[in-house]
């Protein structure tokens, strides 16, 4: 795992400064700390740090093909890079390092800028070609790692991390549709960023780039289900399997490694799975000082079934005051979702024993493990009753008793109401807002949201649910759409930043490639059977592990935020939302705000989410925006075309 970035200037004689590069990549060092490496030759420069999984010793990069006309930096691991060294030393290609990632320079020399297609694995990439001038950016398809890009007319640059194109000049310019987008979703859509002119490489795209200007492509996108027929044993076989080959090429390491452990269906079966394989693991948790938020005494029952050794990392309140600002401080776009608070404690703590870790991440959106899969069932019910009836209980909504713990049962009836009566995919954004449209519109100042006037935030989840019009039935559409938002922006994007904070590779076997061509191919009712969520897994889980473990309910790993507000936390929101703070933050109406917090701690409603969700944007906008991103201002304007193509 590693940071890379990098700087293409189009122009022949606009040579790249070095003291740039090194500066972009000493604000990704966290990324790697092992070794560093830079090639700045001409109109190319690239950078990276590294952190040394592969081939320890003889992994550096960057890294050159045979002849030195190709040169790569990488950030990620290539799970079938020894099957593709096979057959490609069989071509007559010579390796000079048992490093995962040289495989990429050797398929770029058989198969051109269509090589990604080629990998299994999590990568971000760049590429340069000496010989043809031309620049490879490549993200894999989940989009596991990032990649931030700038283009203007007379460059391109790119960079693991934001924060690193900012020093390369980039101005810190808010985007005013980003922020709204923000108050939505509590994270950013991509490809967007909350800056003004920077963009993510979408995932499962290659962009190329020479003199002539920027072309970006789509070399896959997630796997089709079809209406196939297939019993429950043998849909049971396949999943199986597609999930042991997938745990035992995450298990590849030259370090040592370990499982997070949540005690839930998907981290349990990842760590079975393991144990089936023969590793010898630790395993890791958190134990909230609320036991009714703690999923501990599962994972301690897993580990005993499965004969791992567990660390139990105890998390109270006082120690979140202590290090609240460090964490949030982690990420460098706004991102509402608190779990990264108990994932920051997780990832820290360890670190300090191994240098990879398996996670459970992705089962919830290959295997409909979300109640918002299901609760469309609902409201098609809900749709059928009378219009009197239906304006009757909605207007039941500020009667519904607030609950200041996430996914209680007056938390659905909220959710549930807010979405009801609507067309299933309209409903299923309305699952999962933050605020609406007219809550954002008091909240927001009337120069943002006069910038805003017209915008329809669904419109993101809009395309992609027309990106998937042609699946054949609803629920796969639903986990199409929330592969490509909620985990892509939400969970990979905390998994990411935090755990690289703390220089820990955190792998996701869940999104092995095998494994989502194995989740497309079974049945949708072998994923959500009724009201059961991940079905397949449950039934895989309950043959090896206890039923209480198979058929545990979803809690998600959601810290006792709600309390933590009302204690040790309400002087630092308190702080962040005072209207002394938001005179220096004019995006947002400090009245709007004062309202919030008042109806939130005279416990008229329950506004903790949203309010987390300003404080976090407030410390965003007072580091990035008013501080200028490390005092680093420059206006860039302009760029050449950009053209896309779209392949299924």
């Amino acid at each position: 795992m590693c940071g890379i970035v990098g700087q293409f200037n189009f122009l022949r004689g606009q040579w790249v400064n070095a003291q740039t590069i090194r500066r972009m990549s000493v604000l990704v060092n966290h990324r790697g700390p092992d070794s560093s490496g830079e090639y700045c030759q001409g109109q190319v420069g690239m950078g990276v740090r590294r952190l040394a999984i592969i081939d320890v010793e003889g992994g550096d990069q960057p890294i050159w093909n045979e002849d030195g006309t190709v040169v790569l930096t990488c950030n990620g691991e290539i799970y079938n890079a020894p099957e593709l060294t096979r057959e490609l030393e069989a071509r007559g290609h010579r390796f000079r390092t048992g490093s995962d990632v040289e495989v990429i320079l050797h398929l770029y020399e058989e198969y051109g800028e269509s090589c990604p297609i080629h990998l299994n694995g999590m990568f971000a990439f760049a590429l340069w070609d000496e010989r043809s001038r031309r620049l490879l950016l490549a993200r894999d398809t989940f989009g596991i790692k990032p990649l931030y890009y700038h283009i203007s007319a007379k460059e391109i640059v790119w960079a693991s991390e934001l924060k690193a194109l900012l020093a390369a000049g980039v101005e810190a310019r808010f985007d005013p549709i980003a922020i709204w987008d923000y108050l939505s979703y509590w994270y950013v859509p991509e490809p967007g960023t909350p800056i003004q002119d920077v963009r993510k490489l979408p995932p499962g795209h290659v962009l190329v780039a020479n003199g002539a200007g920027v072309h970006l492509r789509q070399f896959r996108d997630l796997p089709v289900p079809g209406a196939h027929r297939m019993a429950l044993g043998e849909s049971c076989e396949l999943v199986w399997r597609s999930l042991r080959n997938a745990v035992s090429r995450h298990l590849r390491s030259d370090v040592p490694a370990g499982v997070l452990l949540s005690g839930g269906i998907d981290s349990s079966l990842v760590a079975t799975l393991a144990k089936e394989a023969g590793a010898e693991l630790q395993a890791y948790t958190v134990d909230f000082d609320i036991p009714s938020y703690s999923e501990a005494d599962q994972a301690r029952k897993t580990a005993r079934s499965l004969g791992f050794p567990l660390r139990v990392i105890p998390l109270t309140a006082a120690e979140v005051q202590e290090e609240i600002e460090q964490i949030l401080d982690l990420l460098d776009d706004p991102f509402g979702d608190f779990s990264i608070i108990p994932c920051a404690f997780l990832y820290r703590e360890a670190r300090k024993e191994v240098v990879v870790a398996l996670s459970g991440d992705g089962g919830d959106e290959l295997f409909a493990g979300y109640q918002t899969h299901f609760v469309h069932k609902y409201n098609r019910v809900f749709s059928r009753l009378p219009r009197i009836m239906q304006a009757g209980l909605r207007s039941l909504l500020p009667l519904v008793p607030d609950s200041r713990k996430y996914l209680s049962p007056a938390f659905r009836a909220r959710a549930f109401l807010q979405g009801a009566g609507l067309e299933p995919e309209r409903a299923h954004y309305a699952w999962k807002l933050i605020f609406s449209d007219e809550e954002k519109a008091r909240l927001l100042s009337p120069e943002v949201r006069d910038a805003c006037l017209g915008w329809d935030s669904f419109r993101h989840m809009e395309e992609l649910f027309r990106r998937c019009a042609d699946f054949p039935d609803l629920v796969n559409r639903f986990l199409y759409v929330d592969a490509r938002s909620f985990l892509l922006c939400d969970n990979l994007v905390k998994v990411d930043r935090v755990s690289m904070a703390h220089s820990l590779e955190v792998r996701v076997p869940f999104l092995d490639l095998e494994v989502a061509e194995a989740a497309a191919r079974i049945p949708v009712e072998h994923k959500l059977n009724g009201t059961k969520t991940k079905f397949i897994l449950r039934q895989l889980l309950g043959t090896r592990l206890p039923r209480e473990i198979a058929d545990g309910p979803k809690r998600g790993f959601t810290p006792p935020l709600a309390r933590w507000m009302e204690q040790s936390l309400k002087e630092f929101v308190g702080d962040h939302l005072s209207p002394e703070t938001l005179r220096a933050v004019p995006i947002l109406n400090a009245e709007a705000v004062g309202r919030l917090w008042h109806e939130h701690f005279t416990r008229t409603r329950d506004w903790h989410r949203q309010l987390w969700a300003l404080v976090v944007l407030v410390r965003w906008y007072r580091r990035y925006i008013t501080g200028g991103a490390h005092g680093l201002r420059k206006q860039v304007a302009g760029g050449p075309c950009l053209t896309e193509e779209r392949s299924r």
